[in-house]
C-alpha cells in the first residue's frame, strides 16, 4: 500500500468552514494549501519480482508434478520415442552393410576371396557418426536451453532427414569418393542424432508427472532397442527380396557375375529408410507445444505456460492460451 501510495500525485486539501465543514472553493486567500508527507518507502527492486517469478515457477513445478496421466502424456511418449527409435535405426544400421560395401567397392578378383573394407576405412565408416553425435549432444544440449526445446528439436530433425538420404545418394567416381561422402553425411548425421537424444529425454522428462515419470523415460528409452531391431529386420527383407529377384552365381563360381550392379542399391536403400521414421513424426513434433517447465523456469514466463489439466483430448479450455496450446 505503501508503494501504491508513493506513485500517486500529491494532493492538495483546503482549509474547511466551521459551518459545512466541506473545503472552502471560494478564493486563494481563503484557503491554504499543504501536502501529506509521503512515507520514505523505496521502490520494488528486481530482486523481489525474480523472487515472485521463481515463486510463479515453483507453483507451475508441483501443479505438474500432481497431474494426473491423460492422453497427451502417451503422445508424448510416441513422439520422443519415434526419436530414439531413429537414433538407434541409423547408427547401426551401418554395421550391416560394411560387409558389403567391401564386398562392392574393395573386391579384388585376383584374389580366391571376396573383399572386404581396409580396417582405417571400417573404423572411419562405422565410428564417424558417433564423434557427431558427441558433439551434437554438448551442442544442441547447450542450444536447446538458450532456444526452447521445441525449436531446436525441429532442427535435429531435418538434419538426420537430409543427411540420412544423403548418406544413400554418396556417389562418387573412386572407392575413396565413395567412402569420403558416406563419411561425410554420417557425421552431420551424428550430429543430430546427438541433438535427439538429449532432447527426446528431457521433452518426456519435463512432460511428465511425478507418478509416471520413471516409467514413461524408460518407455522412450526403450524404443532404441525397436530401432535396432527395425534395422535388422529391414536389412534381411532388402536382401532376401533382391537375392530373389536377381539371380547371380557365387563368387568362387564366376567371381566377375558374382557381384552385380543391383547390390549397389541395397545398402543405399537400407541408408535412407533412416529417414521414413523422422518424418512420419514432423507434423507431431511442430505441433508440440513448449514445455510448461521450460516456459516457467527457464523463459521466466509462469503465464505462458500451460495448466496442468488437459480436458478435451489436449486442448486448454482458457481462450487466452489458445495459440500456445492446441490439439496435438
Amino acid at each position: 500500500l505503501a508503494y501504491l501510495y508513493q506513485q500517486q500525485p500529491a494532493h492538495n486539501f483546503c482549509n474547511t468552514t466551521k459551518s459545512s465543514g466541506r473545503p472552502a472553493t471560494s478564493s486563494s486567500s481563503d484557503t491554504h494549501s499543504h501536502t501529506l508527507p509521503r512515507p520514505n518507502v523505496p521502490p520494488l527492486s528486481s530482486s523481489s519480482s525474480m523472487a515472485r517469478s521463481e515463486q510463479q515457477g515453483l507453483q507451475v513445478l508441483s501443479a505438474l508434478d500432481a497431474a494426473k496421466t491423460q492422453w497427451y502424456h502417451f503422445t508424448a511418449i510416441v513422439v520422443a520415442g519415434m526419436g530414439f527409435f531413429t537414433d538407434a535405426y541409423d547408427l547401426f544400421c551401418i554395421s550391416l552393410v560394411t560387409k558389403l560395401l567391401g564386398r562392392i567397392y574393395y573386391t579384388d578378383l585376383s584374389k580366391p576371396d571376396p573383399g572386404t573394407l581396409p580396417p582405417g576405412v571400417a573404423a572411419a565408416v562405422n565410428g564417424v557418426a558417433f564423434c557427431g553425435t558427441l558433439a551434437g549432444q554438448l551442442f544442441f544440449g547447450w542450444l536447446g536451453d538458450k532456444m526452447g526445446r521445441k525449436s531446436v528439436y525441429g532442427m535435429t530433425l531435418i538434419l538426420m532427414v537430409i543427411c540420412s538420404i544423403g548418406s544413400g545418394l554418396s556417389f562418387a567416381h573412386t572407392p575413396k569418393s565413395v567412402m569420403a561422402t558416406l563419411c561425410f553425411f554420417r557425421f552431420w548425421l551424428g550430429f543430430g542424432i546427438g541433438g535427439d537424444y538429449p532432447l527426446s529425454a528431457t521433452i518426456m522428462s519435463e512432460y511428465a508427472n511425478k507418478k509416471t515419470r520413471g516409467a514413461f523415460i524408460a518407455a522412450v528409452f526403450a524404443m532404441q532397442g525397436f530401432g535396432i531391431l527395425a534395422g535388422g529386420i529391414v536389412t534381411l527383407i532388402i536382401s532376401s527380396a533382391f537375392r530373389a529377384g536377381f539371380h547371380e552365381p557365387a563368387y568362387q563360381d564366376d567371381r566377375v557375375a558374382s557381384t552385380g550392379t543391383e547390390a549397389d542399391f541395397v545398402w543405399r536403400i537400407i541408408l535412407m529408410l533412416g529417414a521414413v521414421p523422422a518424418l512420419l513424426t514432423y507434423y507431431w513434433r511442430m505441433k508440440m507445444p513448449e514445455t510448461a517447465r521450460y516456459t516457467a523456469l527457464v523463459a521466466k514466463n509462469a503465464k505462458s505456460s500451460p495448466p496442468p489439466t488437459c480436458p478435451r483430448c489436449c486442448r486448454w479450455s482458457s481462450r487466452t492460451r489458445r495459440r500456445r496450446w492446441t490439439r496435438w
